[in-house]
């Protein structure tokens, strides 16, 4: 390359070179900013009081932010000058800074909702928990009226019969039979109280949660699913709590399908699932309770898409 071509070069060059001896002063450069009266035979020193030999570092200059590096030139082992080169990074630097400050806004607003995550888990189980109590309130008064009548009525056949017992065998037999009838009555409204169907507890399940959730039940209620009543409430208690802690869902559907011999249940949420997926102590606590009733249980991870879990008993009897 001609010496015209390579000083062609060197002026077209996008960031500032200067050129100078090993007394630092300038010998050439390609323009002249930042430094607009650069000239040839000042000092480098003159613009750079700082400098001391080499460097690679970041410098401000007219309020612009410049790279700066600065090499030594060399002949065999002797020094016979330096080159200086400047390049401007204000909008990168300025970039950099944006990009900063949106990845703390970013991490503060996560901090946010991980504490309103946390918040509402806690509101919701003390929801759940007046639900309980209500619930058990409920039952527990509705037993209580009918022991109550039940046991009047048998403390006053009991007087009865224990003077008939002796006198009237016939009255004291139908008196008896009557005790009897009244005990099993109260067993059995007890039984009611407690149980009720499938769709009715996971219809209190969703009026109880103050998270949008819609129940969809197909099929006939198989007679064996009353069985796993306190499972399936605790599948669709645990998969309720790990959507409000650990997704930015905003609704659940919990699906069931019966048919004479099976029960599936299905519990999706329309949250954005992220990252590896691990078990943590609910769910792994939630696989072992289903497998021990006979059951399986899967769970549906898609990145970018809902949490799912879905279960299914078999009656084998």
């Amino acid at each position: 390359m001609g010496m015209d071509k390579m000083k062609q070069a060197f002026l077209a060059l996008p960031d500032m070179v200067i050129i100078t001896d090993i007394s630092l002063r300038v010998l050439d450069f390609n323009h002249r900013g930042p430094f607009n009266e650069l000239k040839k035979g000042v000092k480098l020193s003159d613009y750079f009081p700082d400098f001391h030999g080499e460097c690679d570092d970041t410098v401000s200059i007219a309020g612009r932010t410049y790279q700066r590096k600065i090499s030594a030139i060399k002949e065999g082992s002797l020094r016979v000058g330096y080159i200086v080169c400047l390049a401007d990074t204000t909008e990168k630097t300025q970039l950099l800074e944006q990009n900063r400050k949106k990845r703390l806004e970013l991490e503060n607003l996560i901090e946010q909702q991980r504490k309103a995550n946390a918040e509402l888990s806690e509101y919701v189980r003390q929801a759940e928990m007046i639900a309980d109590y209500t619930e058990q309130l409920r039952i527990a008064r509705s037993i209580h009226d009918d022991a109550g009548h039940a046991i009047t009525a048998i403390h006053a056949i009991s007087h009865m019969c224990l003077r008939l017992k002796d006198t009237d065998r016939k009255e004291f037999d139908e008196l008896l039979s009557e005790g009897i009838a009244i005990c099993e009555q109260a067993l059995k409204a007890r039984d009611e109280q407690q149980s009720g169907s499938l769709s009715e507890l996971l219809e209190a399940f969703r009026t109880e949660s103050p998270f949008p959730t819609e129940i969809l039940i197909s099929g006939e209620e198989p007679e064996f699913a009353s069985k796993l009543y306190d499972t399936i409430y605790a599948v669709c208690k645990e998969a309720h709590h790990n959507t409000l802690s650990h997704s930015l869902a905003d609704r659940q559907i919990i699906t069931v399908v019966f048919t004479e011999n099976s029960l599936m249940l299905s519990v999706f949420d329309n949250g954005s699932f992220h990252g590896s997926f691990e078990k943590g102590f609910g769910l792994t606590t939630m696989e072992e309770r289903v497998e021990s009733t006979g059951g399986t249980i899967k769970f549906h991870t898609v990145e970018g898409e809902g949490f799912g879990i879905t279960t299914k008993w078999r009656n084998e009897n």
